[in-house]
């Protein structure tokens, strides 16, 4: 618990599901094996401790203790991305992290393996405004853990989105022709990444 304080003591709660704080032991932290946690997402973790950006300590990333210890320290970034040897230690790793932390890079969470890697792979295209070629991305479902039962697994259900403008059909010839272009959401990837909570 120490460990956890010392790391999100310094900056403001990130927020559960829905943006809220409600303050003390009410603020839900979700914790997961690393391995776990897709690739893109995991490097996106990394660079951001790096590179000391905004979304630096929104994911303690810590080693696995051993039974009978606790975890005191996170686990340091180098300079460099991993090597393929180095990402094999992902297996010994758990990162803990809370709900609304998930929102800094949403489309990266289902990227692996769909059919717009490349978009959803790009945040700079991770906006809330619709747009040609934008990516929009939200979580759809949250299971609850049912803690009064000693069940603390939950899954949570994100759907990412690249847009897509469709022009309107030509107008027919007795019609009047009327310059107007109908922008329309176009779903194009629809994953699923099911984790669990602390």
């Amino acid at each position: 618990m120490d460990a956890l304080k010392k790391l999100f003591g310094e900056r403001p709660y990130p927020g559960s599901w829905d943006g809220v704080d409600p303050h003390g032991y009410d603020r839900n932290l979700l914790q997961m094996k690393y391995v776990d946690v897709p690739l893109a997402v995991r490097e996106w973790i990394e660079e951001q401790d790096r590179s000391k950006g905004e979304g630096q300590r929104l994911f303690a990333v810590y080693r696995v203790p051993e039974v009978g210890t606790k975890a005191a320290e996170t686990v340091p970034v180098g300079e460099a991305p991993l090597s393929a040897e180095e990402r094999a230690e992902d297996k010994a790793k758990t990162v803990i992290f809370a709900p609304g932390a998930v929102y800094e890079n949403l489309p990266l969470w289902v990227a692996e393996g769909s059919d717009c890697v490349d978009s959803l792979g790009d945040l700079a295209k991770y906006t809330p405004t619709p747009a040609e070629g934008a990516v929009v991305a939200y979580p759809v479902e949250k299971a609850r853990a049912r803690r009064g039962l000693g069940e603390r697994e939950m899954e949570f259900t994100i759907k990412a989105q690249v847009l897509k403008a469709k022009t309107a059909e030509e107008p027919k010839a007795e019609e009047p022709k009327v310059e107007e272009v109908k922008k329309e959401v176009k779903e194009e990837v629809k994953e699923e990444v099911k984790k669990d909570e602390l």
